[in-house]
């Protein structure tokens, strides 16, 4: 929020990683490698999740801490399965 809404620029802001929760952790292991989560967030899931986003977001506009929040939204309400579900794309 700093960095975004506040307008104080935060060098090296892109390597932050994502605050990791059974929320964020549930939706990235989904959405980026199509695993499940087990209920476990070991350091091993948490550097595998924020390698995963680096790679995602490379050379793009946004950085992983802009993730944060849309991916605790999907995950807290199940959203993002809703949608699958719904599209038929599950």
């Amino acid at each position: 929020m700093i960095n975004d809404a506040v307008g104080i620029s935060l060098k090296n802001i892109e390597k932050i990683p994502i605050p990791l929760d059974v929320h964020t952790v549930r939706l990235s292991l989904k959405i980026l490698f199509n695993e499940s989560f087990d209920g476990d967030i070991t350091n091993k899931i948490r550097s595998r999740i924020n390698k995963g986003w680096e790679k995602v977001l490379e050379g793009g506009n946004i950085y992983s801490l802009q993730l944060d929040e849309p991916l605790w939204m999907l995950g807290k309400h199940k959203l993002f399965d809703k949608f699958m579900k719904e599209h038929r794309l599950s």
